[in-house]
């Protein structure tokens, strides 16, 4: 599923070692004789800068830019309580773009716990949130430099269908563009699934093959992003039969582009 257009990955390669200790790998010129170096960023039990008090739990769900920016899912530990949080780089420096209890874009509502992140390369990033305090039990989120907005919040109607409202969200895929792609299950007669895509003209669903045969419980969720285009797989699909359709579908798409007579 193509997500935007493409753009050249930038040559770097993110390490995470045992859930405790954060480290880049940061790669010289494309060349046989490039040198490379490993630096230290961040390491779990470290202060949170701006949250004096808490020290950082362990990493999960790392992604990275072209620039080099990371954000990943850790969480902000107290003497009393262990928020759940969204984190981010810019450079050497990191920061707290969420956590459990702050309080979210949706009106009356804090966030609860959030799904994996997604970061483009210009640093915006989106991520799917539980909420708390009001009717609405979850939300896909955008966060640019300036702002937060819900792009999409459980509960509201559908566009393009009417009698149609969102009840659930997977973890979102964000293109170098800033549009976001998102599943999700809708409740209303009939209950269905999708695929949807936020741009800054508004939400619209993207057409599913009839051949997949998707059901009102089920739910597409990212299983591979990269280079504005993501792989979308039924919530639950077995790892492996994922991983080889995956690498199935790309031999046969190389299969196809390759030159006849070549």
């Amino acid at each position: 599923m193509r997500v935007g257009q493409k753009q050249p990955c930038g040559a770097c390669a993110p390490i995470v070692r045992g859930l405790t200790v954060l480290t880049l790998l940061l790669f010289g010129a494309a060349s046989a004789g490039a040198q490379s170096n490993t630096r230290l960023l961040l390491v779990s039990g470290w202060g949170v800068p701006g949250h004096a008090g808490f020290v950082l739990g362990p990493f999960s769900d790392l992604t990275m830019n072209e620039a080099r920016e990371v954000a990943f899912l850790s969480s902000l530990r107290g003497a009393k309580s262990e928020l759940k949080a969204v984190i981010r780089s810019d450079g050497v420096t990191f920061s707290v773009v969420a956590f459990q209890g702050l309080r979210s874009p949706v009106r009356k509502a804090i966030y609860d716990s959030f799904s994996a992140p997604s970061l483009n390369g210009s640093g915006l990033i989106a991520f799917t949130a539980t909420l708390k305090d009001d009717v609405p039990a979850s939300a896909v989120i955008r966060i640019t430099r300036d702002e937060a907005l819900a792009i999409a919040v459980s509960g509201n109607n559908v566009p393009g269908s009417p009698g149609s409202t969102f009840l659930e969200f997977s973890a979102p895929v964000m293109s170098s563009t800033g549009d976001v792609l998102f599943g999700a299950r809708l409740g209303g007669k009939p209950a269905s699934s999708g695929l949807f895509l936020w741009t800054p003209q508004g939400l619209k669903s993207v057409p599913v093959p009839p051949e997949l045969g998707l059901k009102p419980a089920d739910l597409l969720t990212p299983a591979f992003a990269s280079h504005d285009e993501a792989v979308f797989v039924p919530r639950g699909s077995p790892s492996e039969a994922v991983t080889e359709q995956f690498f199935r579908a790309v031999v046969n798409k190389n299969f196809q582009d390759f030159p006849r007579g070549a």
